[in-house]
Order: C-alpha cells, then structure tokens, then sequence
C-alpha cells in the first residue's frame, strides 16, 4: 500500500510539473528584451494611397518552428505576437534610427522569432494569416497593397535581437539592414497626368479632366505563399478579381491645367502578375496597352480671364495608348506606367511610358495623335 500511495503521489507530482510546463510552454512567457525592428518600403519614398497617404502595416512575430510550418501552406498555429505600426512604413527605417518598438518582450528560452507582414493593416482574416480579405470599399482601384516577405535573415532572439548594437568601427545602418523587414507592392501602379500646349495660351482653357481606365482587375484577397522552391522566403500574393472593372479617375475639381506643364490627374494600383519587385529582376522588353474614355470642360478665354458659364464639356471614348515596357506585355506588381493627356486646340494626344514608382521615366513612347 505504502509503495502504491508513493507512486500516486509521484504521478500527480508530475503531472502537476508537466501541465505547468505545457502552459508556460503555450503562453511563451516573456524575457525582459523588448521586440523592437526596422521596415522599411521597396521601390518608394512614399507609402501608399493616391495622394501619397501613410497607410499602417501590421507585423507578424512567427514561433521559428511555427514560421516553417507556414511556409507549407500549415497555418495550425497563431503567431507569437501581432502588432500595428503607429507611423507609416519608412518612418522605422534604419536611415531613420528609430525602430518601431511593439513593447513586447521576446519569448523566454532565447527562442527565435520570424517576423513578416501586410499592409494595410486594417486586413482580416479567418485562418490564422494564410488569407487577408479585402473588403468591397478597398476595391476601388485606389489601394496599393503591401507585403513585408520573411526569410531566415529577418529573426530575433533576445540573445540576438532583430535591431542589434554597432560598435564605434561599425555602419549601425549597414550592419541592420539585412534585418529589416521590407515591404514591396503587390499591385502596379498607374498614373495619369495632363497638360495644354503653347497654342492653347489665352484661347482655351482646360478643367474637370476625368478618365475611365477600363478591363482592369483588382485584388480581391491576398494569400500567403512560399516565394522559392527550396528557399525559406514566403510572403503575400494579390488574387484578383473575377470580372474586370472599370475605374474612375479625376483631377481635383475645376482645377485648371497648367499651360505645357505635365500636371497629375489621378492615379490608380490594379492586379498585375509575376514574382515580388526585385532590383535584380532581367527586363523583358514588350508593349502593354491601355483602353480608356477621356473627358474634360473646354473653356473660352475672355475679358482676361477664362469664362465659366461658357464650359463645355467634350468626351473622347475609345481612346488606345501603347507603353514600352520591361516587363514584357503585361503589368507587373511593383512597376509603375504613366499616360500624358496633352490637349491642342482641336483634339488630344496621348502617350504612354514605364517610369519609376516615385519619380522620373524610363522608356518613352512617341506622342501619337488621335484619328
């Protein structure tokens, strides 16, 4: 009896000290180390949205055993810690010095942490970060869509954090940036931008330029994906939607175009296809081409000044332009194409080029007149 009531007591002494190490185990308790580390947005001084607005992003700390189940598509897990940007992405870049602190300490155990992505942060899901649903008002075509990508250079331990000290012989920037998590666009950019030639000066005035850029698609959702074969890099990827749209784009009302000054319109991010922006990507010389209707009010200039009640409005629906492109004959996600409106005093004229997503062109196409 006295060996039976012994070995009682010793399996509730262990199982006592096996649940207490399963729910330490679980609730991954926390080290005095604060998460802190740098992003920073691909391809762009500015964040998202058509007039250039801070969008949030909202980071995923992966368990490193958890972070390789989700690369094969196994959301079984919820990450360790999610946490939402207060600023906008660049603001917590290692240019910047200043790291975005989540507050949270790293995991007990010098435990490796993943971290990775999305923007905007305001993205749901119903499994665990596989899929983010896009909701009906963000499919306007007036939203870029960001993905942070993880890989095993992005990882932290309390031991080793995500943002680690320089000494005085050392680049601080350098020596973080291969940890700093960022984020390229999921979407291709357009812009549209109008100007008045010579001819026009104190005869016609132009105002209210308005286009409708149609059989486009827009990501209805983003799904997580592993990015290479063999790799450890994973990260989110647009999923269109099923029918094409068309979308309005329009420059601030009654505002007048400025006399041979190329002058923005609007600006629109739909569904294009291919891998993640990379520098590094061979160019794939091709032509892409745009449908779209074209409006604007046509004024008459007169006792020195442009007269409103004389507005007319004129359409030009159908209208083409081709844009020489590197990447290949379709738009790709991370790329941005521009189209100039140039406005005679007969008719418009339309050109098409593949710029950089901030500034600047690349590949220009002659300005062909309409018929």
């Amino acid at each position: 009896m006295k060996h039976i009531a012994f070995l009682t007591v010793c399996l509730s002494s262990w199982f006592a000290l096996a649940t207490a190490c399963s729910k330490e185990e679980n609730e991954q308790p926390a080290s005095i180390e604060e998460i802190s580390v740098f992003t920073s947005l691909s391809h762009s001084n500015n964040a998202v949205g058509g007039e250039g607005e801070a969008v949030k992003a909202c980071l995923l700390f992966w368990r490193e055993n958890d972070y390789h189940e989700i690369l094969e598509n196994n959301f079984s897990a919820d990450p360790f810690l999610v946490s939402e940007l207060e600023e906008k992405i660049d603001y917590y870049s290692v240019e910047s010095g200043v790291p975005y602190n989540t507050r949270q300490s790293y995991p007990l155990g010098d435990r490796l942490l993943h971290v990775c992505g999305f923007a905007p942060a305001s993205l749901t899901t119903t499994n665990k970060y596989m899929t983010l649903i896009i909701p009906e008002i963000l499919q306007d075509g007036k939203n870029d869509f960001l993905s942070g990508d993880g890989n095993n250079s992005r990882v932290g331990k309390s031991s080793v954090p995500f943002v680690v000290e320089a000494d005085e012989n050392e680049d601080y920037a350098e020596k973080n940036k291969f940890k700093q998590l960022e984020f390229c666009h999921l979407t291709a950019k357009i812009n549209f931008e109008a100007k008045r030639v010579e001819s026009m000066a104190q005869k016609i005035g132009v105002q209210n330029v308005k286009v409708t850029l149609k059989e486009q698609k827009v990501p209805a959702s983003l799904e997580w994906r592993k990015i290479n074969s063999i790799g450890d890099e994973g990260g989110y990827f647009p999923i269109p939607t099923q029918e094409t749209k068309s979308i309005e784009l329009a420059a601030p009302e009654n505002e007048k175009v400025v006399l041979t000054v190329n002058q923005k319109v609007d600006s629109c991010y739909v569904y294009a296809a291919g891998d993640h922006f990379h520098a590094d990507v061979p160019e794939e010389d091709g032509m892409i081409t745009l449908f779209m209707d074209i409006s604007a009010e046509l004024l008459p200039f007169k006792d020195g000044d442009w007269d409103e009640s004389q507005a007319t409005k004129r359409t030009w629906p159908d209208q083409k332009v081709t844009i020489k492109s590197t990447t290949g004959n379709a738009l790709k996600m991370g790329y941005a194409y521009k189209v100039i409106i140039t406005f005679d005093v007969w008719d418009i004229r339309l050109q098409g080029m593949e710029v950089d997503w901030y500034s600047g062109g690349k590949h220009y196409i002659p300005i062909t007149p309409v018929e």
